[in-house]
């Protein structure tokens, strides 16, 4: 049993009676018990955690030893204390241009949490409160998180305030941090000029500044005229070409992805590498590509809506995008002009298994997270195959 404290495994104030402790018992058995999903193993840990808290709490004299060893720990955070714990807040962008839409989410560790978002005059809800609960692997404890999103269109320009969010859980307050995010006037990119801007103090400046243009461009118009010089390239030798993060590139060689409207699992690939990859994910029953993905160095991508089932990943690096080149042995076009490696982690250790199911009160999904670090710091230990091998579609 990991050091967790047996009231909150089951959810309880150290005061709850023996009625309350058999009922979230019951109520915890019939989420977690493994015959429900299949025996599978995460489950079970889940269970045996809920299991070794009951008997130790329903037993008064158990019960006493216990309470007299917590006390004689280290005080922490009283869960009634006054102090509010934390209410993560993600987004999916923080730069958005102005007519655009963003996703923000909210989260506590629990499954009955209601969560109260204070502030969002800035923004028009285009969708929302979307509640979601999934589960969890927190150092090592299998827990279940409240997820609260929104997808907003912010009204105005500038560094607009999204929250604070509060929630009261058990008598617990968690409340998060103003987040802010920019809102700019278009695309958020920097874009080269095309011609020069004139200031001028007055029509008369104006005037003399038209007048010359006038008389230059008569003059220009009667000169012989001279084949166009062709404009030599100024592409620095290392400048490097990407793709945007989450375009598929070989959906003309794989097919379309698999998509579930109906499914919340999803997998965040976070990259470390200095290289650009393009990642797949593969159903393990057919060998068959699902979905692929582009991800650029040391930036994440997460890929959603995927389908129940197990899957493994395979992995294109390299660096320096071309649409044009011609992969050696595959019927592919497009792919990286320097560095490329394949790899291919289809190890059944290496297996994800994605599963969502609901019940009377909660929906339970699976959401994944997949680091791709450099070879050197790598704990999946992946073979390296050639680019046919790479692209066999079964």
């Amino acid at each position: 049993m990991p050091a967790n404290n047996f009231y909150q495994v089951l959810g309880l104030q150290p005061n709850a009676s023996e009625k309350e402790i058999k009922a979230a018992y019951r109520k915890l058995a019939l989420i977690y018990h493994p015959d429900r999903h299949g025996g599978d193993k995460a489950y079970e840990v889940r269970f045996q955690e809920i299991q070794k808290a009951y008997e130790v709490l329903i037993n008064s004299s158990e019960r006493a030893v216990y309470d007299q060893k917590q006390k004689r720990r280290r005080p922490g955070p009283r869960p009634n204390s006054g102090k509010a714990r934390r209410i993560k807040v993600y987004v999916d962008k923080r730069i958005i241009p102005l007519g655009d839409s963003f996703t923000v989410t909210f989260t506590v560790p629990s499954p009955k949490a209601e969560i109260v978002v204070e502030n969002l005059a800035h923004f028009k809800i285009i969708e929302g409160p979307i509640k979601r609960t999934g589960l969890f692997s927190h150092q090592g404890v299998l827990t279940v998180i409240t997820k609260v999103s929104y997808e907003l269109l912010p009204l105005k320009r500038g560094y607009l305030p999204v929250g604070p969010a509060a929630s009261l859980v058990n008598g617990q307050r968690f409340r998060s941090g103003e987040l802010h995010v920019r809102v700019v006037a278009g695309p958020y990119q920097r874009k080269k000029g095309t011609g020069i801007k004139l200031k001028s103090r007055s029509k008369l400046a104006v005037a003399a500044c038209f007048l010359l243009f006038t008389l230059l461009f008569f003059n220009l118009v009667n000169l012989e005229q001279e084949p166009p010089i062709e404009p030599r390239s100024h592409r620095h030798m290392y400048d490097v070409l990407q793709l945007q993060n989450g375009v598929a590139p070989f959906d003309a060689h794989f097919g379309v992805g698999e998509y579930d409207t109906e499914s919340y699992n999803k997998i965040m690939f976070t990259s470390k590498h200095k290289q650009d990859v393009v990642v797949c994910v593969v159903k393990t029953s057919t060998n068959e590509v699902i979905r692929n993905a582009y991800v650029q160095a040391n930036s994440q991508h997460e890929m959603r809506h995927l389908p129940d089932g197990f899957f493994y990943i395979k992995v294109y690096s390299g660096k320096n995008w071309s649409e044009n080149k011609e992969l050696e042995g595959a019927d592919v076009r497009g792919g990286f002009a320097w560095n490329e490696e394949f790899k291919v982690y289809d190890k059944p250790s290496l297996h994800v298994k994605l599963n969502q199911f609901t019940n009377s009160e909660h929906v339970f999904y699976t959401d994944f997270e997949i680091t791709l670090y450099a070879v050197d710091k790598a704990n999946m230990a992946g073979e390296f195959v050639s680019s046919q091998q790479f692209f066999r579609r079964k």
